[in-house]
């Protein structure tokens, strides 16, 4: 498991909810969500935050993605960069993340699955343009229910993605 919010959760739990709902000092996260259904997952998270150009953490991802036999890019937003009251400024993920995406994706020994945590549509182009991602999931801010992500993402308790999205997701271009 890859990517800045692979392990975001303690501000998603308590920012529509009670910061301990799902007891105290305890909040799910996507790796969480991994590993409820993986034998074995190990993580790094390539860039260190979601609004961040910083890719000197980006070949430590690439090795781990070259001896994992399966790869979970998280990317997205996070509520520094867009919530209530405060608007997303852009609709593009940090160049930081695409390239994370990119590397992880080439060095990765089947294509990868993107999952993406955000409550802004983004500009997809270059995720969808690149044959190495076999799947992309748009979780949103899954909050406590993070957990729930990892049955979707393994089809556990009958969980299956349906397609349908909340939002428009638009190109740079378009704006």
């Amino acid at each position: 498991v890859v990517g800045p919010n692979a392990n975001l959760s303690m501000t998603l739990a308590g920012y529509y909810g009670p910061a301990n709902a799902c007891g105290p000092r305890r909040w799910p996260t996507l790796r969480d969500a991994v590993a409820n259904h993986a034998y074995r997952v190990v993580d790094a998270m390539g860039v260190r935050d979601c609004k961040t150009n910083d890719t000197s953490g980006i070949d430590e991802a690439v090795q781990l993605a070259r001896s994992a036999d399966t790869v979970v890019c998280v990317l997205g937003t996070s509520l520094e960069l867009a919530r209530e009251g405060i608007d997303a400024t852009e609709i593009t993920l940090s160049h930081a993340q695409l390239e994370l995406a990119a590397r992880v994706a080439s060095a990765a020994k089947q294509p990868i699955v993107v999952v993406l945590m955000t409550a802004t549509p983004l500009d997809l182009s270059a995720l969808l343009a690149n044959p190495r991602i076999g799947a992309i999931l748009h979780a949103g801010f899954p909050s406590a229910q993070a957990e729930g992500v990892g049955d979707v993402l393994f089809h556990a308790n009958g969980a299956t993605p349906a397609g349908r999205l909340v939002q428009t997701f638009y190109g740079r271009s378009f704006a």
